[in-house]
């Protein structure tokens, strides 16, 4: 509510009536940085907490504003009354209570339609169209986004992100008190691709603070027109066509970043098309990813990824360089550095160094520091095209644990051929481990165990890591079956041959044996896997549904291999926060559930945490808010049974977890 010129204005209420009777009244005056113009500037907003479940108005089905004044006469010098869908301050509490509640930290915006992160060329263009239609329209009243102002050059209202006196202004709190650093505000700019010093590059805001500008690219199938950077819309129906473009440009002019303008939705109601894109393209993108056929050269070979990682790869390598020192041929070490773009330290965690690679003497003895701070996750890489090996950093912030702290035979007890399995359970914060030795009597025996994981899913994980400790002369090994028939083997190549079924791709690590009979922690990312020959794309992978692992392990009688853990690995970063303990997210669904129907948790150990409750929503989902590191029993009521997860009734929560199906009934896990 805007007063005349000099005139003060003070209300006492505001009620917005819809068509249908519902009155909305509950608004309250709220503080807002006004333009300095001369006039006075009152907003009143409902801020209701995120929890709350009262429904806001719809400014489309609004029939009547009623404004009460403190004084009648101040009525006569409102100047103007403006209805507002949302506020900034509305909008970053929202993502706080995201962030803090459910783990979604964003750290990338797509500009979309020109709304609220415009890029200046855009607002140019669009806001003298703005001011003339407004000056000329004599319809019913319409919704406006952008800048207006009056023929004095005086500001009427903004719904930039970045402007000062916006309504919904949203720096610099974003990017100062979020991890929010890259906003990509054009559709795309370029149809080829971009060198990494390109991709990111920073830009000030006119509300303070900085953020990073974030490129994309679209791929011509055909000749633009003349004027036209590009050759139409991406579609659904065009995007294959744009990666065949992509990999016929990539095969020889490597070494460039192509974040994708996808716009994939289908428009104007048609039925989705099956298949939904043409296979021949993705397929192709897929084996130039993994090297399925074992037909692509080295230097067409491609990294997918999603592009907040593509883009934190491109940031972190702006600025890494002066920052990296060598204690000695085999030793990297990198120092935090401070950015004065987004005011902030580099990297937020080691996660944000994701893909960045040193060459090295010995990988296997390699190890690479963060402010002198061991990065555990590192994949040892064989000597390249130069004939250097290397380590590529592989910490992520979103990890598959398959078990850590939690006994891999608790929920079910599977028969041990020709060994035994025992268990060491966590003390404190740590972690628990197994052991697989072998009883065989022979001086060359062997073991294995093969565990069902009922379906599990590393849904896009990109590598699997496994943290052992093998006795002298132990060999080991760890075989994932998908539900699709595949069968993929990771550990010493002479045990290959052991786990009884065929093999669709293979990553062989060397007989290494850790100084002083410590953990090691192996590494197998999935675009490095040997595939077997005739594999084709399209196929099975190790991050599909898995039905089944299988370990086994070789050696002397009495032998056997320490186990402490078994993760997937997932690139994402997550900003780690000095002095607070790590906390996830814990949810999944309930496949078949009535209204109302209730989830519940405790955590098990020695302090054991009470129970919580969750209510499925109207899908049957649930999530539990964040959650500590640990093992937990999670149930619901069928009747008079439990339905659990459908790998049993303890699941280990190590990382965000939110892909829990309970369908597994205990009468059937008894019986099982």
């Amino acid at each position: 509510m805007v007063g005349a010129p000099g005139a003060r204005i003070r209300v006492r209420s505001v009620a917005v009536r819809e068509r249908g009777g519902r009155v909305t009244d509950s608004y309250r005056v709220t503080p807002y940085d006004s333009p300095p113009n001369g006039r006075e500037h009152r907003l009143l907003a409902i801020r209701n907490a995120p929890e709350d479940e009262e429904t806001l108005p719809r400014l489309e089905n609004v029939r009547a504003v009623t404004i009460e004044f403190r004084r009648p006469r101040q009525a006569a010098h409102v100047e103007r009354v403006m209805l507002i869908s949302a506020l900034g301050e509305t909008l970053i509490e929202r993502l706080d209570y995201l962030r803090e509640r459910f783990n979604v930290e964003m750290g990338l915006i797509t500009e979309h339609a020109g709304l609220h992160f415009r890029n200046p060329y855009r607002s140019r263009l669009v806001d003298p169209k703005l001011k003339e239609h407004v000056e000329s329209f004599r319809g019913p009243t319409e919704a406006y986004n952008g800048n207006l102002t009056d023929d004095d050059g005086n500001l009427i209202f903004s719904t930039d992100s970045d402007n000062p006196y916006s309504f919904c202004r949203m720096f610099p709190n974003i990017s100062r008190d979020q991890e929010f650093r890259f906003v990509v505000p054009l559709a795309a700019a370029k149809a080829s691709g971009w060198e990494v010093l390109q991709l990111v590059t920073p830009s000030p805001t006119r509300a303070g603070g900085g953020i990073y500008w974030a490129q994309r690219t679209s791929p011509n199938i055909d000749a633009p027109k003349k004027g036209s950077w590009f050759d139409g819309h991406s579609r659904q129906d065009t995007f294959a066509g744009r990666i065949s473009r992509l990999l016929e440009i990539t095969s020889h002019d490597p070494g460039q970043l192509w974040p994708i303008y996808t716009h994939l939705g289908s428009l104007g109601g048609r039925p989705l098309p099956q298949p939904y894109f043409d296979p021949g393209p993705m397929l192709a993108l897929q084996d130039r990813v993994f090297n399925i056929s074992g037909t692509v050269p080295p230097r067409s070979r491609l990294w997918f990824t999603a592009a907040t990682v593509l883009y934190d790869y491109a940031l972190m390598m702006r600025g890494v360089a002066d920052h990296v020192s060598h204690a000695d041929p085999d030793t990297v070490h990198i120092r935090s550095w401070m950015d004065f773009t987004l005011g902030k330290t580099l990297p937020r965690s080691p996660a944000q160094l994701h893909g960045l690679t040193f060459h090295v003497h010995d990988p296997w003895k390699a190890e690479v520091y963060l402010d002198d701070r061991r990065i555990e996750r590192v994949v040892r890489n064989r000597a390249d095209e130069s004939g250097r090996p290397s380590v590529t950093i592989a910490e992520t912030d979103r990890r598959y644990v398959l078990f850590d702290r939690l006994d891999p035979m608790a929920n079910d007890a599977p028969p041990i051929s020709g060994g035994e399995w025992t268990w060491a359970p966590p003390e404190g914060v740590g972690a628990g481990f197994g052991r697989l030795a072998i009883t065989g009597k022979d001086a060359s025996s062997h073991t294995s165990v093969r565990l069902s994981l009922h379906g599990w899913t590393p849904t896009g994980a990109q590598a699997v890591a496994f943290s052992v400790r093998p006795d002298d002369g132990t060999r080991w090994g760890f075989f994932f079956e998908t539900r699709a028939g595949g069968g993929f083997y990771f550990g010493n190549e002479a045990l290959a041959g052991d786990v009884g079924r065929p093999i669709t791709a293979s990553y062989f690590f060397p007989p290494v044996k850790p100084a002083g009979g410590e953990w090691r922690l192996w590494i197998a990312p999935f675009h490095d896997l040997a595939w077997a020959k005739g594999a084709a794309p399209g196929g099975p992978m190790p991050s599909h549904p898995l039905e089944a692992l299988t370990i086994v392990c070789a050696g002397a009688p009495g032998s056997g291999v320490g186990i402490d853990r078994v993760e997937f690995l997932r690139p994402r970063m997550r900003a780690h926060q000095e002095g607070r303990e790590p906390r996830w997210c814990l949810g999944g669904r309930l496949p078949i559930f009535e209204t109302g129907a209730t989830v519940e948790a405790a955590a098990l150990g020695p302090n054991e945490i009470p129970i919580h409750t969750a209510v499925v929503d109207q899908r049957g989902y649930f999530c539990f808010g964040l959650v500590s590191a640990g093992v937990y029993k999670i149930w619901a009521r069928s009747g008079k049974d439990e339905l659990h997860d459908r790998r049993g009734p303890l699941i280990e929560v190590g990382a965000d977890l939110m892909s829990l199906v309970l369908d597994r009934r205990e009468s059937v896990l008894a019986v099982d």
